[in-house]
């Protein structure tokens, strides 16, 4: 999933009419809290503000000169193997944003694998060149967004599989 989010980055300019990753974050900075009360605050408090900071900080970091296209939803069922045997992303959600964007949604999936998320940002960092923390943080926030609404639209167990991960990670 890396190498075929990494083959699709390029640069990508403010005159380009895409969101940002900043916009996403601002996005998610109004969402979370309403997801959160929603679901009957499925998650720990401690979880929460752990996800409110990072989005912050991905907020704060953004920048467009160094923004790159970025597919926005990498994950397994987006990711299909063509007859020629490369692999193509499918439903892009197609933002200007830092690499990391990509690479935190590939570390929110498959919760349940029982692999240290810490090492997997680690590895995907040492791969692409791209920040650890920058993926670790978009991880966090895919990661409770995803779980949040996930259980709200009764999409389970990935829902609470996701969350419980959340706040096992966060305490």
């Amino acid at each position: 999933m890396c190498d075929v989010a990494a083959r699709l980055w390029r640069p990508v300019g403010p005159d380009v009419d895409l969101p940002t990753g900043a916009d996403k974050a601002h996005e998610s900075s109004d969402l979370l809290p309403r997801l959160w009360e929603e679901t009957g605050r499925a998650c720990s408090v401690a979880t929460v503000e752990d996800a409110r900071a990072c989005l912050e900080r991905r907020r704060r970091a953004h920048d467009d000169r160094h923004a790159v296209l970025v597919h926005g939803d990498v994950h397994g069922l987006n990711v299909l193997q063509a007859a020629d045997g490369t692999y193509k992303l499918i439903d892009p959600d197609g933002l200007r944003a830092e690499p990391a964007y990509d690479l935190g949604t590939i570390i929110r999936c498959n919760p349940d694998t029982g692999d240290d998320l810490h090492a997997r940002a680690r590895r995907l960092a040492a791969h692409t060149g791209v920040d650890a923390t920058a993926i670790w943080e978009w991880a966090t926030i895919h990661r409770v967004i995803s779980g949040l609404y996930s259980r709200q639209v009764g999409f389970q167990p990935f829902g609470d599989l996701l969350l419980a991960e959340a706040d096992r990670l966060t305490g």
